[in-house]
């Protein structure tokens, strides 16, 4: 009768599952009378044993939840599809989005960046040291963290550099986005930021490669993303030995990364979750090319009597001046600096320009720049 009781038992815990389940099998000890002695005769006592039942215990396949009723016909999507104002779940990791909402999960607006890390500071710090003078003999700073189109391009006639430090700064706050509830399947996940790195690149005139260096930032992983503070990375080059020619182009990209991981219940195992990343870029171009007149080169395409034209140039009256068919092939002419000096009087009682020997380093009374 005892084995009776125990069959339908069994025949009633499967059929109460149905849908997406999956099974494992699971050991219980329970009491049971049975005989507690016994010889070559047959039972001699009776009493209560410990013993091992084998038996099966169903639940919901991965990628399925049940409806609290025990039947697995409800997909899980990350995010839960941004919920149902952006999208739904129609299958284990895929969505259907609503109007106005993309991205593989629907949780990508076009003008909503909060899904993504964001760079506070993208710095370089960019000179050559001379190792026989022991001195610096130039430094420049640039962060494109604010730039437009996430980028800032620099010109420079600067050949030599060895020193290359980078800073970046990078936070992401998932306590910022309407993240659904954690479900009852989910025992511990995390988000954050998962990866940084620092790519150097430097390229010549025609995009051939001089120059290529990924350097990783440490502290962030998907097991230990970091969040709702900022992120810092420091780190730098110290053995570059290139020298730059015009036409090259020194570009770093600053990027980070999120992610996170999600650790699931009755076994699941530990699940990743792929992120976003943003980038911010520093563009120094090369020109060590002098701009030149037209005239130099016979590609003036108009008629140009005079690198600089001055009309009344003897006269108490503001002079005016003008020119025209300066060139850059490079880096163009982003503007013009007037600078007006004090004529000086020379030996023989003439007035002379003040850049003769007469004085060796003149200074301009004024300096005027012109777009």
């Amino acid at each position: 009768m005892q084995f009776i009781v125990f069959w339908v038992l069994i025949v009633g815990l499967v059929a109460a599952w149905s849908g997406n389940t999956c099974y494992r099998l699971r050991i219980k000890c329970v009491w049971q009378r049975g005989c507690i002695y016994r010889t070559w005769a047959g039972c001699c006592a009776w009493g209560n044993l410990n013993v091992e039942i084998r038996y099966q215990e169903y639940f919901c396949c991965s990628g399925w939840r049940h409806n609290g009723s025990e039947v697995c016909n409800i997909p899980v999507c990350p995010y839960d599809c941004g919920g149902s104002s952006r999208g739904s779940c129609i299958s284990p990791g895929m969505c259907r989005c609503n109007a106005g909402y993309t991205g593989t999960y629907c949780i990508e607006d076009p003008t909503d960046k909060a899904y993504y890390p964001s760079i506070e500071q993208s710095t370089l710090h960019f000179g050559y040291y001379h190792q026989v003078r022991q001195m610096s003999m130039y430094n420049i700073t640039i962060d494109s963290a604010m730039s437009t189109n996430d980028v800032e391009t620099f010109w420079t006639n600067r050949r030599d550099a060895n020193r290359m430090n980078f800073t970046f700064q990078s936070i992401f706050s998932p306590s910022t986005l309407n993240f659904p509830s954690r479900p009852d399947y989910i025992v511990q996940y995390a988000f954050g930021i998962t990866k940084a790195d620092v790519n150097v690149r430097v390229t010549n005139l025609n995009i051939g490669e001089k120059y290529d260096k990924v350097l990783s930032c440490y502290g962030v992983s998907r097991d230990n993303p970091i969040n709702e503070h900022l992120y810092r990375c420091d780190t730098s080059i110290d053995d570059f030995n290139i020298r730059f020619d015009s036409g090259d182009t020194y570009l770093v990209t600053f990027r980070a990364e999120n992610g996170g991981f999600r650790i699931l219940d009755n076994g699941g195992g530990k699940q990743y979750y792929s992120g976003r990343s943003t980038t911010r870029r520093i563009n120094i171009k090369f020109d060590t090319e002098k701009p030149y007149h037209c005239t130099e080169k016979s590609e003036c395409t108009y008629p140009v009597s005079d690198m600089m034209s001055v009309q009344n140039d003897v006269t108490k009256a503001p002079i005016q001046i003008s020119w025209k068919g300066w060139k850059d092939q490079l880096s163009k002419v982003a503007r013009y600096a007037l600078e007006v000096f004090k004529l000086v009087k020379g030996g023989d009682g003439t007035l002379k320009e003040p850049y003769t020997d007469l004085v060796p380093n003149p200074v301009p009374i004024t300096i005027k720049g012109v777009q």
